[in-house]
């Protein structure tokens, strides 16, 4: 399989732009560093007016990295109609992950279940801290577990919030938060949240834009070294859809 062809199949799997979920919003950033990417995420309805996500980033690089985020994909999207606790899902999903995998391969992971109430399911194995954009604030829910893969009985926390309408789950790879300048400097966790919390109440797309161009104008032409992806998932029942619409026009 050359590299061309790896990168058209992945780019093939990933969502929409902007996934259509009644009652949900949401737009991503994906760039792989060179052709082919070790990220992936997914956004899968749960048929109720909810979702499932994930979003990984595999260890190593290249055509290998490339290969595991085809089978995590097909492991989530097998397992997830067999039923809707997140931690029994991941369980399942890590041990046939092990099983299949060779010594060694392993992912960061956040894997969850937002529903119609807007009660939001997750995990974190590994991974860089969620953010959660509310207009109060960002809320953090930062890793409990390890990585994804590490071990085949390996067993997961379950965290829990509520998002009110217009709150975002915003989740990345560490190629948004260590983005580097010209000096070294990474744009940094802290930097990231305050951005977030500048957002609250914007729709996804929009902060998933001025989300790069910041990322753009910090980087400057330093080359990047690591993939980049961004998802953003906003609470937007009907009722707050149509809030904003008169808003809008008001």
């Amino acid at each position: 399989m050359t590299l061309e062809l790896a990168a058209r199949m992945q780019t093939g799997l990933l969502p929409p732009d902007t996934a259509l979920m009644e009652g949900w919003e949401t737009a991503y950033h994906f760039r792989p560093a060179r052709i082919v990417s070790g990220d992936y995420f997914d956004l899968i309805s749960d048929g109720k007016g909810g979702m499932f996500f994930v979003l990984a980033d595999v260890a190593g690089k290249g055509i290998g990295a490339a290969m595991l985020t085809a089978s995590l994909r097909a492991v989530f999207r097998t397992l997830i109609p067999t039923a809707d606790c997140v931690g029994v899902l991941l369980e399942r999903a890590n041990r046939l992950f092990c099983e299949s995998a060779m010594s060694g391969q392993y992912a960061t992971l956040v894997f969850g279940h937002v529903r119609s109430s807007g009660k939001v399911e997750l995990t974190n194995a590994g991974h860089l801290p969620v953010l959660i954009a509310r207009d109060s604030g960002v809320e953090i829910l930062e890793s409990t577990d390890l990585p994804f893969g590490m071990f085949c009985s390996q067993q997961f926390t379950v965290q829990s919030t509520n998002l009110q309408p217009g709150d975002t789950l915003v989740l990345y790879t560490d190629g948004i938060s260590e983005t580097q300048n010209a000096v070294g400097e990474e744009f940094g966790l802290q930097q990231l949240r305050e951005f977030i919390g500048a957002q609250k109440l914007r729709e996804p797309c929009e902060v998933i834009r001025n989300c790069r161009q910041l990322l753009d104008g910090f980087r400057g032409d330093v080359e990047r070294f690591d993939d980049e992806t961004l998802l953003a998932i906003q609470f937007a029942p009907a009722t707050y859809t149509k809030e904003i619409q008169q808003q809008a026009y008001a």
